[in-house]
């Protein structure tokens, strides 16, 4: 077992589909936009060149390209991606604009254990990070919603302050989903091409679950509770 992976943005395995990256997640984007992103973004770090919008239909089994020229023009409109019409491989990324001296980290949206991820449309919401963290642009917040990590200590309305980082190691404390959508807390151990996934309170009842490193994608690293009273 390798107790430390590097991996390329949030997901610990080389699947043809690629992970949602941590930096783009948050900044109002459809999951299915996110999806588009991450491939196109893996698509030209492994090829340097941009994929075409008949790849992108074939990689989401799209029966049309309508609907591929329909997500990147959000996505272009939003300014994470430009594009030249009638042009095979035009594909470029914008720049974030994120300010390495902003101290306001984005809460994006809600979390609830073992529910789908519930993104904000717009990003409205900030937490003020001062000197918690060095990096405030690889990192964000999840307010915690509901009370299903009672055992883990985690109550509704907590702030999870999760970092985006290329090492995850075993006994890490991770935001991660199932391929299938279900979002949870837990901490994450590497077993060859399996991972485990346990609750970060030992003595929870929950038990451990062991599923293919294609299945899992993993979101962020936890790197602080923050708790208002």
């Amino acid at each position: 077992m390798n107790a430390k992976e590097k991996i390329n943005t949030t997901v610990i395995t080389v699947a043809p589909m690629p992970p949602i990256s941590i930096g783009l997640i948050m900044q109002g984007l459809t999951f299915r936009q996110q999806q588009i992103l991450d491939y196109i973004t893996h698509y030209l770090d492994l090829h340097h060149y941009s994929p075409s919008l008949e790849e992108i239909k074939t990689q989401f089994n799209y029966s049309s390209l309508s609907t591929v020229h329909e997500h990147l023009a959000a996505l272009k409109k939003k300014e994470f991606l430009t594009f030249e019409k009638n042009s095979k491989r035009s594909i470029t990324l914008c720049k974030q604009k994120i300010d390495p001296q902003d101290s306001h980290l984005p809460i994006a949206g809600f979390f609830s254990t073992g529910l789908p991820l519930e993104l904000f449309p717009n990003q409205t919401t900030f937490f003020s990070l001062d000197d918690l963290i060095q990096n405030p642009q690889k990192a964000y917040c999840l307010k915690v919603m509901g009370l299903g990590l009672m055992e883990d200590l985690i109550v509704n309305h907590d702030l999870l302050l999760i970092e985006a980082t290329p090492f995850i190691e075993s006994g890490d404390a991770v935001i991660c989903s199932l391929i299938t959508g279900p979002t949870y807390l837990k901490k994450i151990f590497f077993e060859g091409q399996k991972v485990r996934l346990e609750p970060l309170n030992p003595l929870s009842s929950v038990i451990s679950e062991i599923f293919k490193k294609e299945e899992v994608i993993i979101r962020g690293k936890l790197i602080k509770i923050i708790r208002s009273f």
